[in-house]
């Protein structure tokens, strides 16, 4: 394939930042957590020096620990004569910072994308804590404050309404977090009165893992439920029943009854929370929740700008140059304006006429791919990085770009 050649398969890209399409904007809704963190360092590698914007970045959430648990007090020392320790002190913190960053969006990136699902299937979707506490009193008929947080909250029609706590999986966090599953079904069961319409609290685990946990999981949270269902002789029943109980009905179609009107359902899995949450009579749709999230699988933005800062700290601070400054000067010095032409074709020009020795790769081809996709990241820079009420120009390479869906389109996800 020449180098100019229109990318096929595993050089295609999508970048939802991208794309003003209807599809992009409902992708940047679902996705809006970790594209934000893809800006930030696009943005803390193209508006300054990247190993200072992405040091800069790193001490936002540094603590003391990792001085003595990591070594960093002792590289710390070094830094300055001697490369090596200045690409432990750039490359550790960098890493502790973009995982850490990470793992605080993943649970909002899962709700948006059930969110999206239950839309889908018929439902009247809320995520807002205050209109979540608002459906809860009315349906209470109370004007009892309400603190706990809920993940998502469903209601079919003016019936029923589903009151969700996603868990990515069981085998993460400490019994406190576990515990903390069940404090709003407590602060509802505490309300003291009867709901108009059926409640389920619905606690939902994204990732079975073979159930591993699953005895443990139920043992706390039975442990952590203040109100007791009344045996026949109401008198709420003791600790071994209310966790055989658990095991028994939680899962099932029904659910456990906690009192009048109130149940518990918890769900393992994709399969378990499609059936929980089956489209409503009147929605006619075969979609399945694994494929809705089948369509969130192919979008470049993340790990590219991942990828490419990892590698552009290294060749920093091996060389003290960089591929993105570079490119940068290129661009600025150019009598083209390479940012209106296809991304393919100013690549193309622009790899034929390199000169710095900064590519990271032995292949030309990947060579000339890694200068496409920092391209592709300096156009995510330059339009995500233009101040309110500026014009925003679009080329030609931005509109071409397949879309998410005709990537992978939903009947073959």
């Amino acid at each position: 394939m020449g180098l100019g050649a229109p990318a096929t398969g595993s050089e295609e890209r999508y970048f939802i930042l991208l794309d003003d399409r209807e599809e992009g904007k409902i992708l940047r809704q679902v996705l809006k957590s970790p594209l934000a963190l893809a800006k930030e360092i696009v943005h803390a590698l193209f508006s300054g020096l990247p190993v200072d914007n992405l040091s800069q970045l790193s001490k936002k959430r540094a603590t003391d620990i990792p001085d003595f648990a990591a070594g960093l007090a002792r590289s710390e020392s070094l830094k300055g004569s001697y490369p090596l320790a200045d690409y432990h002190q750039a490359m550790f913190r960098f890493q502790q910072w973009f995982h850490s960053s990470y793992r605080a969006r993943q649970g909002k990136v899962l709700e948006q994308i059930l969110a999206s699902y239950c839309q889908q299937q018929g439902y009247q979707v809320f995520t807002k804590k205050k209109t979540i506490h608002e459906e809860i009193r009315s349906l209470f008929q109370t004007e009892k404050s309400l603190g706990s947080d809920l993940d998502l909250a469903l209601r079919k029609g003016r019936g029923e309404l589903i009151l969700i706590q996603i868990r990515s999986r069981d085998d993460t966090g400490g019994t406190t977090a576990k515990a903390s599953l069940i404090d709003a079904l407590n602060e509802v069961l505490q309300i003291g009165s009867t709901p108009a319409q059926q409640v389920v609290y619905a606690i939902v685990v994204w990732e079975s893992q073979e159930e591993a946990q699953y005895e443990t999981f139920l043992k706390k949270l039975a442990q952590s439920l203040k109100v007791r269902p009344l045996n026949e002789d109401g008198e709420p029943i003791s600790d071994d029943e209310l966790l055989s109980s658990f095991k028994e009905k939680a899962r099932s179609p029904t659910g456990l009854e906690i009192q009048d009107k109130i149940y518990l359902k918890i769900a393992y899995g994709t399969h378990e929370i499609e059936r929980l949450l089956a489209p409503l009579q009147n929605q006619r749709t075969h979609l399945t929740l694994q494929a809705c999230v089948d369509r969130f699988k192919r979008w470049d933005d993340l790990w590219l700008a991942y990828a490419i800062a990892s590698l552009e700290l290294n060749q920093a601070c091996a060389s003290g140059k960089t591929n993105v400054e570079y490119l940068k000067a290129y661009i600025e010095a150019s009598n083209e304006d390479l940012l209106t032409e296809q991304v393919d074709t100013a690549a193309q020009k622009i790899f034929a006429s390199w000169q710095a020795d900064t590519l990271p790769f032995r292949v030309a081809h990947h060579n000339y791919l890694y200068i496409r996709d920092l391209l592709y990241m300096y156009h995510i820079y330059s339009k995500t990085g233009q101040k309110r009420g500026q014009r925003k120009n679009r080329s030609p390479s931005l509109t071409s770009q397949p879309t998410l869906w005709e990537a992978q389109k939903p009947d073959e996800a």
